[in-house]
């Protein structure tokens, strides 16, 4: 008698792709939101001002190393096992969380002093609130998603997103000044922390109250939390230093041109969000109790690419067309840079199903391994392609990049899951 593993997973499959269907949608319309916006707000701005908005966001972004971000994950799977345990120290958590951003946002603005003119200086201390943001979030968003509550998470972000593009838009209309546009985003930012922060009262039971000298976080959170951590500090340092590295060795006009093509092709990573968020609590469910077949992974991650592959031949038909309809002349490079970007968008989807499987079986410190080497290639690609190549050779360099970390997925993946029993055996998958 033949097991099928889909049909012992459809009610798990069926709510995941409940879920992502869900989540899709959602993040269709926010991706189309900031589209719209994105096409307004680098031509209003100029190469030299979008430039600079780009070069900052991207200083500030690798910050996140020091965010402990990787707790996140840690709260969503403590969510689903112990929940009153989580209720006990989430104002350890929180403060934590608020902690960290503090001694982020002092180390931005010391190094930025000494790195940067005033003017740069001024828009990268105003552009640290994303820091705060995104590590005060991630508290709540982590508890709204391990219990499942995708549609009041994918409410909040596409409101998020509407109300800060659309201001943003607005703003620029009447005042064609980055600094009171990123005033603005900090804004919008605060309030929708306090948003998350209400949202998740309604989950878990919690009082929130400062006090940093009695800071005490499980040593089982601390070590987990810190190889989510260092595997999320390792993406961005393998992947999203370009834009950095750029600003140091080019014009802002380069890093406008670079940061406006990346901006393009990154609207598609929401789509790697949604379907991470929407399966990760049910596969924590799932490898609980059972097994999977090696080659259902397989085929998941074949389709994957094959489709992706598609989508970037669609993409380089008709980008040229695109985004000289829609952007200035000074724009003209993002079109075969984003050509390039968006097949690493292949490898980049390809990953998901391992490293799904691997986080949720608590096997992520494998996939931390492969970002020292990734980091050093790309680093060390930067630098060459750029000086063969130009800024397209920053492309490239990512996209190699992302391939070996797609192969390193796959085949430090198979092994681990079936050395540690997660895998069914091909000769009991079967019975007379």
């Amino acid at each position: 008698m033949k097991i099928n593993i889909l049909k012992s997973l459809s009610s798990e499959v069926k709510r995941g792709l409940g879920n992502s269907i869900y989540l899709t949608i959602a993040n269709v319309l926010s991706v189309f939101i900031t589209f719209i916006g994105f096409i307004y707000i680098p031509n209003r701005l100029g190469s030299h001002d979008y430039g600079l908005y780009s070069a900052a966001l991207s200083f500030v972004a690798l910050f996140n190393i020091f965010g402990f971000y990787g707790l996140a994950k840690v709260i969503i799977r403590e969510a689903i096992v112990d929940r009153q345990k989580l209720e006990k120290i989430i104002n350890n958590l929180f403060n934590f969380k608020l902690f960290l951003s503090l001694l982020q946002i002092i180390a931005i603005i010391t190094i930025s002093f000494f790195s940067y003119d005033l003017e740069m200086f001024i828009i990268i201390i105003v552009a640290s609130n994303m820091i705060l943001f995104e590590g005060l979030k991630s508290i709540p968003a982590a508890v709204i998603q391990a219990d499942e509550k995708i549609k009041t998470l994918a409410r909040i972000e596409v409101a998020h997103s509407l109300i800060r593009i659309f201001g943003i838009v607005i703003i620029l209309f009447f005042i064609k000044n980055l600094i009171f546009v990123m005033i603005y985003i900090a804004v919008v930012n605060f309030i929708f922390i306090y948003i998350y922060y209400r949202v998740m009262n309604r989950i878990i039971v919690y009082k929130l109250s400062l006090n940093f000298k009695k800071i005490a976080i499980p040593m089982k959170f601390f070590k987990q939390g810190l190889i989510f951590s260092l595997m999320s500090v390792g993406g961005v340092l393998s992947t999203k230093i370009d834009v950095f590295m750029l600003s140091y060795m080019s014009s802002l006009e380069d890093v406008a041109v670079y940061g406006l093509s990346e901006k393009i092709v990154l609207q598609f990573t929401i789509l790697r969000g949604v379907i991470l968020t929407a399966f990760y609590p049910i596969v924590i469910k799932h490898f609980q109790k059972n097994q999977v077949e090696l080659k259902t992974i397989y085929l998941i991650t074949a389709g994957i690419f094959i489709v992706t592959t598609l989508l970037g031949l669609i993409y380089s038909i008709f980008a040229k067309d695109m985004i000289t309809l829609l952007y200035s002349s000074e724009y003209i490079g993002a079109v075969e840079i984003s050509i390039v970007l968006f097949f690493y968008l292949a490898f980049h989807f390809s990953g998901l199903p391992f490293t799904v499987a691997m986080e949720a079986t608590k096997l992520e410190r494998y996939v931390l391994y492969m970002y020292p080497f990734s980091l050093t290639i790309n680093i060390a690609l930067n630098y060459i392609l750029f000086h063969k190549m130009g800024i397209i050779g920053l492309a490239y360099s990512t996209l190699i990049v992302q391939a070996f970390m797609l192969l390193f997925l796959i085949t430090v993946g198979s092994h681990q899951l079936k050395k540690r029993g997660f895998i069914k055996n091909e000769n009991t998958i079967s019975s007379t």
